[in-house]
């Protein structure tokens, strides 16, 4: 935001620009600076009210759209200004299509949007993975040499059974589950 005398220094280097005569009837510019003088406000409470900048609020009164920074933000800037200062927001952005429309057409801009990456193929190990993975098999190989390694191998299915059945085996000699679980 800017302070009371930056506003009141856009204000006099604004009006001392050489403006184009101005048309029968009251330009856009004018009609704004009217309103604002009647409503009694001045340009630095007015940006500090609308959020629009006080440099712009100016231009916009002062009818140099150059220093606006586009077509859209001075439509917007437009609509806003005259919500504030009490005039029809249409009526406004139509009498500026009408003095600045057709000189101020702008030619399409095609902005090309940033390639896409390829998806990633294949397997993605992350640390977190690999930790698990190394503690896991630090585990197995701990279990495998205290209890041997025929743990939870196959062994002949019951009678009467009809699924598949492992027998618990340590060194080779079958094992009661409960027991060997006891034993921890």
């Amino acid at each position: 935001m800017s302070t009371p005398e930056q506003a009141r220094r856009g204000e006099r280097a604004l009006a001392a620009r050489d403006l184009p005569a101005a048309e029968p009837g009251p330009t856009l510019g004018e009609r704004l600076l009217a309103a604002r003088e009647q409503k009694g406000v001045d340009l630095y409470r007015a940006e500090r009210d609308t959020k629009i900048r006080a440099k712009y609020l100016a231009a916009l009164e002062h009818g140099d759209f150059s220093e606006l920074p586009g077509s859209v933000y001075t439509k917007g800037f437009l609509r806003n200004y005259a919500l504030y200062l009490g005039l029809d927001p249409d009526a406004v952005l139509e009498q500026y299509r009408g003095e600045y429309g057709a000189s101020r057409a702008s030619e399409p801009v095609v902005i090309v949007p940033p390639a896409l990456e390829a998806p990633r193929g294949g397997l993605t190990f992350t640390p977190g993975l690999v930790v698990a993975a190394v503690l896991t098999n630090l585990w197995c190989a701990r279990v495998l040499r205290e209890h041997g390694h025929a743990l939870g191998t196959p062994g002949p299915i019951p009678s009467g059974s009809d699924g598949i059945y492992f027998e618990l085996r340590v060194d080779a000699h079958p094992v009661d589950p409960l027991q060997w679980l006891r034993k921890k």
